[in-house]
């Protein structure tokens, strides 16, 4: 799947099922990998990033939101 073929309506279910689980406590051996990669993936993908965010209602503020947006989109990919 292509960044550009992303379905961000799966993504936003995909991130809601990542983020309860690491809200949750749920630990992540590659946190800090993924937020880092989320950082990047924000930087250079702000179509689809935005798209996410108005489906969404909400903005990607926390570190805990982009690395559980970076396994969505792993998990989706």
């Amino acid at each position: 799947m292509s960044k550009k073929n992303i379905d961000v309506g799966l993504l936003c279910v995909a991130f809601q099922a990542v983020y309860e689980e690491l809200y949750s406590g749920a630990s992540c051996r590659r946190y800090n990998d993924l937020v880092a990669a989320g950082d990047r993936f924000i930087e250079n993908n702000p179509e689809i990033v935005g798209e996410f965010n108005r489906r969404r209602g909400d903005l990607l503020t926390s570190d805990r939101e982009v690395a559980a947006f970076m396994i969505a989109i792993e998990a989706i990919a």
